[in-house]
């Protein structure tokens, strides 16, 4: 049975295309510049399963950092008023500012970091920050802190923006640096731009996950001295005629202080701190390194020891007799170099001297 011609043509574009992603950088090159290539590019990152394994792990680091940063900023904000009674909005929105200074800052120094210790240590070392961020966040809703005011419990909130920016810049970051490190050439913007599709996915993915999270696990009740309706201020009787206090959407921003919500933190805190142990665990145990600082502190290590080698052999060459020091050793230098001269100078005057004997004789 004869196969349509179109078979044969995808058949050839798949082999072909797999010819190319096999090479060292991902696409055709010139034989001038296959050794820098192959210089700019880490033996292990040449073979296609290794780095089609890593791409894949980032970007299951990228899905898995944007849907745990989306979750502890949506509790975090939405607690602040509900949970935490904050009634200003620079109160309410100062969760946002130290996350943004830490995000800003790692994202500026992991670069470099990453070029001088590794992609997946210093990997790990943002995932083990973005674990402490739900960890801060649940220890301001425990019983050890019951007895701590309003703006004390929300300022461990505050404080986990801290350490849930420095894990998100850094994580981040890796993930995107490494999925350009397995990409060609002209892959690499495919690459990037792909890891960025899949973590703002994750972002809406668990907004959507976060509403019905909040439904289910967030309760508020009016306080004991706000019961009676006419205890309440006429703001919030206008906002709330029915006088409604059960769910999440029955809180109203004019009843704050009297109608309080619990449940915004404890749960997605434990969401947070889950999905931060998974990203965790992947790093350690399929993250691989992909970058080039291996291979450099390697040859770095070798040129030292090489460097070495060479001046202790010309060491030894000039000082054959023994240990001497800078005078001496020069001065025998002259020395050496007057009885040479003298030397010939004598032999010169001999063969001068010579034909005048023989003929006298």
């Amino acid at each position: 049975m004869l196969r349509p011609r179109w078979v044969y043509r995808v058949s050839a574009l798949l082999s072909s295309a797999r010819e190319k992603y096999a090479r060292d950088d991902g696409h055709p090159h010139d034989d001038g510049d296959e050794q820098q290539q192959r210089s700019s590019v880490p033996a292990h990152t040449k073979n296609y399963r290794f780095r089609t394994h890593q791409f894949l792990v980032s970007l299951v680091l990228v899905f898995v950092l944007g849907a745990s940063v989306q979750v502890h900023k949506l509790s975090a904000l939405d607690a602040s008023g509900r949970e935490f009674r904050q009634t200003t909005t620079k109160d309410k929105t100062m969760f946002l500012v130290p996350f943004a200074i830490a995000k800003a800052t790692s994202n500026l120094f992991s670069g470099s970091m990453a070029n001088r210790f590794g992609r997946k240590r210093v990997g790990i070392f943002g995932w083990m920050i973005s674990v402490v961020a739900p960890m801060l966040a649940m220890s301001a809703v425990t019983r050890r802190t019951a007895d701590e005011s309003d703006n004390e419990k929300w300022n461990r909130i505050v404080a986990s923006g801290f350490f849930l920016g420095v894990g998100q810049g850094i994580g981040w970051t890796m993930a995107i640096m490494t999925s350009v490190d397995v990409s060609g050439p002209t892959q690499r913007g495919f690459a990037s731009g792909m890891c960025e599709t899949v973590g703002y996915t994750a972002v809406a993915i668990f907004a959507a996950m976060y509403a019905a999270l909040e439904e289910t696990r967030a309760t508020c009740h009016w306080e004991e001295a706000y019961r009676p309706k006419q205890m309440r201020t006429e703001a919030c009787i206008r906002a709330n005629p029915e006088g409604k206090c059960g769910v999440g959407d029955d809180w109203v921003e004019a009843c704050s202080g009297m109608c309080n919500c619990e449940g915004y933190i404890e749960r997605p805190s434990t969401v947070v701190f889950v999905m931060s142990m998974i990203g965790l665990v992947v790093i350690c145990v399929f993250g691989r390194e992909t970058g080039l600082s291996s291979d450099r502190n390697r040859s770095n290590r070798s040129n030292r020891n090489n460097n070495g080698r060479v001046s202790l052999q010309v060491r030894e060459l000039e000082t054959p007799g023994g240990d001497h020091d800078d005078g001496s050793f020069c001065a025998d230098d002259d020395e050496d170099e007057s009885g040479t001269a003298s030397f010939l100078q004598g032999r010169d005057q001999d063969s001068s001297s010579s034909p005048a004997v023989g003929v006298a004789q």
